[in-house]
């Protein structure tokens, strides 16, 4: 009888330090765990502090991994009248193979007291460079998904649609015909070249916009078709999957056809061999070609320039950000108090004045200084 009640208490003790380290709670959530290849995931989890007297900061990201592409969408942080953290997070799962994924999951929490969070807020630049935390890290159940593999020929994954606009369907052989496809929609990410097969007869330039935000796409295709002589725009058919309605549908541009009438040559005085091939439509075929290779350089060297700056500042971009995005006082005096920086004391003195005294305070313009301040510092242009 003594043995088996000592052992008893050996496990209880033993136990009795983890318990004490787990000081939150979590909810876990998917969307869907039988998704099709591409469908968007989404996964949600809650973290709730139990425990009063420490202030907490929730950290977390998805593994990489070659099997699958995430998205981050929001994370939404609040206190209650405790003090105590409460953070809901998003992230949208992309799986690219029909597998059967176990995704493992981990959070870090970063941990300081009170007192050493007031020395933080409370003393002196030269005194204090950061705030000092004590980080654990926490496993999570592993998300479990189960992939099934798309139609048949599917190309867009999601809830998409296509426009189309052309600005006439009747032209001379020296002008051009502009057409435009536009694609949006919410889903995976298209990743289509071109729209229009190669036409017999025709000469195309393609200039492309693109807009991608979280999950919402958006792709225009500008194109410009010169010919000297008549020709049809092909039927655009793109087979699609919706994976909320389970269903296959299909992005569709009906065929259009196009009159192309001799070139207008006021200087002839007789009849040409090849009257729509003469000096002045092949300078206009070289301005078209240019031109769009001009707009073609000129992205892509945008696009290289924003991924450079992106590159050499993603944790002052994501530190603008975050400013940006505080929705009230409060959360705003928690990302300067985590930040790290001794540049904001002024304002984070003002904060706390202006939530536990009421004073009155400007947050937008409070915003604006922070942002100000912080460029300064950096050199940011």
């Amino acid at each position: 009888m003594y043995k088996p009640i000592m052992k008893l208490l050996l496990v209880l003790f033993c136990l009795s330090p983890l318990a004490a380290v787990e000081n939150f709670t979590y909810h876990i959530n998917i969307s869907n765990p039988h998704p099709v290849v591409k469908e968007a995931v989404i996964l949600t989890m809650e973290f709730n502090q139990t425990r009063a007297g420490k202030v907490i900061r929730f950290s977390f990201a998805l593994p990489k991994d070659q099997r699958y592409d995430t998205e981050f969408l929001e994370a939404n942080e609040n206190k209650d009248f405790k003090n105590r953290t409460r953070v809901i997070m998003k992230y949208a799962i992309f799986p690219k193979k029909a597998v059967d994924l176990k995704i493992p999951l981990q959070l870090t929490i970063q941990e300081a007291s009170q007192e050493e969070l007031k020395k933080f807020v409370t003393g002196s630049a030269d005194e204090l460079m950061y705030l000092q935390t004590t980080n654990k890290v926490c496993k999570l159940p592993a998300l479990e998904l189960y992939v099934k593999p798309l139609p048949h020929e599917t190309k867009i994954v999601g809830d998409y649609r296509l426009g189309f606009a052309i600005d006439h369907n009747q032209t001379t052989a020296d002008k051009q015909i502009n057409v435009t496809y536009t694609l949006s929609g919410r889903g995976y990410r298209p990743d289509i070249t071109t729209l229009l097969p190669p036409v017999s007869g025709v000469t195309a330039f393609l200039a492309k916009e693109q807009f991608h935000d979280k999950l919402f796409h958006k792709v225009i295709f500008h194109y410009a078709l010169i010919s000297d002589q008549n020709f049809t725009i092909p039927q655009i058919k793109i087979p699609a999957y919706n994976p909320k309605k389970k269903s296959i549908y299909y992005l569709s541009a009906e065929a259009v056809p196009v009159v192309v009438l001799p070139a207008h040559n006021h200087n002839s005085k007789g009849t040409r061999l090849f009257p729509s091939v003469n000096r002045h439509t092949v300078i206009q075929w070289i301005d078209y070609f240019l031109l769009f290779l001009a707009g073609f350089l000129s992205y892509i060297t945008l696009q290289r320039i924003i991924e450079h700056y992106n590159k050499r500042l993603p944790a002052e971009k994501k530190f603008i950000k975050k400013i940006k995005d505080t929705k009230n006082s409060r959360s705003l005096l928690q990302t300067l108090i985590l930040s790290h920086e001794t540049l904001f004391t002024k304002e984070i003195e003002e904060l706390e004045k202006h939530i536990y005294q009421n004073r009155s305070l400007s947050i937008s313009n409070l915003k604006k200084r922070i942002i100000h301040k912080f460029l300064n510092r950096y050199n940011i242009n």
